[in-house]
C-alpha cells in the first residue's frame, strides 16, 4: 500500500504469520516511505507525526496454532498453558532535532544527552543558530539537497561578530566574503578606527591613507585638524572638511568674511541706503 501522506496511519498484517516461531522480529519506521522522508526538517506534519512519549506496547493475543478448535472432550489442559510468548529485546530509535545540521547527538554529556555536535558553522543545542561571526545570510535548517551553511561575515579583520540584517541584504549593502554585495551580515564593534556596515571605512575623525588595504590593522590613522575647527576629514588626502568660518589645509586660518583667528567671527555688514527717485533733494523743498 503506497503512502500518500506524512501522518498516514497504517495496520498491516505482516507480522502476523505464523512463521518464525521464534527469534522474530517486528520493525516499525515511522519515516521510511513517507515523502517528507528525504526531507525531514522541512516536513513541519512528519516532525509531528514522529514525536513520541511514554510509548506503550498492547498485546491483545497470540496465535493458538489452531488449539482453540479442539473439542471439549478432546481438549488438552495442556494446551493454553503452551500459549505463551516472550520479548527479547525492544528497541526504540529516535533523533535528535538538530535541523538538519548534525549527524549525531551528545551522549556522553549525561547533563545534554540530546545536545547536537552542530556541523556547517551553527550553534545551539539544536543547530538552531548561526555561530559568532557566520551570520552573512539568514539562519535556515538544512535540506535534502542543500546544507544552508552560514556564512562567514566580511568584516576586514576589525571585528569577530555581526548580525544579519534582512534590510541590508534587500539594499545589497553588505560585502560578503566573496567580494560580492550578498546577503545582510552587519559587523558588531568594529574595532581599530573603523566603522560601516563591514568595518570597511574609517571611524569619524580618521581617515585610510591611499594605497593603504581596508583590511589593514593600523590603516585608519587620525585626522590632524583641530576638531574645533573642522567636521571631519577626507579620505585618502586627509584634508580637513573646514566648518564655514574656517580656511586652509588644516582649518588654521578664518575663511573669507571672517576675522580674529581662532575664532574667526563674521565681519558685520551694514545696510546701504540709496534715495529714491520721489523722495525730495536737498534744497528743493518747497
Amino acid at each position: 500500500m503506497a503512502i500518500t501522506r506524512d501522518d498516514d496511519v497504517l495496520c498491516i498484517t505482516e507480522y502476523s504469520r505464523i512463521v518464525p516461531l521464534e527469534n522474530g522480529e517486528v520493525v516499525v519506521s515511522l519515516i521510511n516511505g513517507r515523502p517528507g522522508a528525504k526531507n525531514f526538517t522541512f516536513s513541519d506534519t512528519l516532525k509531528e507525526f514522529t514525536k513520541a512519549t511514554n510509548i506503550r506496547l498492547r498485546f491483545l493475543r497470540t496465535n493458538t496454532l489452531l488449539g482453540h478448535l479442539i473439542s471439549k472432550a478432546q481438549r488438552d489442559p495442556t494446551v493454553t498453558r503452551r500459549y505463551y510468548y516472550s520479548i527479547k529485546d525492544i528497541s526504540i530509535g529516535g533523533r535528535c532535532v538538530c535541523n538538519g545540521h548534525a549527524e549525531v547527538c551528545n551522549a556522553n554529556n549525561p547533563e545534554k544527552l540530546f545536545r547536537c555536535e552542530c556541523q556547517h558553522h551553527t550553534c545551539g543545542e539544536t543547530c538552531n543558530q548561526c555561530c559568532v561571526g557566520y551570520n552573512q545570510r539568514r539562519w535556515q535548517p538544512a535540506a535534502w539537497e542543500q546544507s544552508n551553511e552560514c556564512e562567514a561575515c566580511n568584516c576586514h579583520g576589525h571585528a569577530v561578530d555581526c548580525y544579519y540584517d534582512p534590510d541590508v541584504e534587500q539594499q545589497q549593502a553588505s560585502l560578503n566574503i566573496q567580494g560580492i554585495y550578498a546577503g545582510g551580515g552587519v559587523c558588531i564593534n568594529c574595532q581599530h578606527n573603523t566603522a560601516g556596515v563591514n568595518c570597511e571605512k574609517c571611524a569619524k575623525g580618521y581617515y585610510r591613507p591611499y594605497g593603504v588595504p581596508v583590511d589593514a590593522p593600523h590603516g585608519c590613522i587620525p585626522c590632524s585638524c583641530d576638531p574645533e575647527h573642522a567636521d571631519d576629514c577626507e579620505q585618502g588626502t586627509g584634508r580637513c572638511h573646514c566648518k564655514p568660518n574656517f580656511h586652509g589645509a588644516n582649518c588654521e586660518k578664518c575663511a573669507d568674511g571672517y576675522y580674529n583667528f581662532p575664532f574667526c567671527l563674521r565681519f558685520p555688514i551694514f545696510p546701504t541706503y540709496t534715495p529714491s527717485p520721489e523722495d525730495p533733494v536737498a534744497g528743493d523743498i518747497k
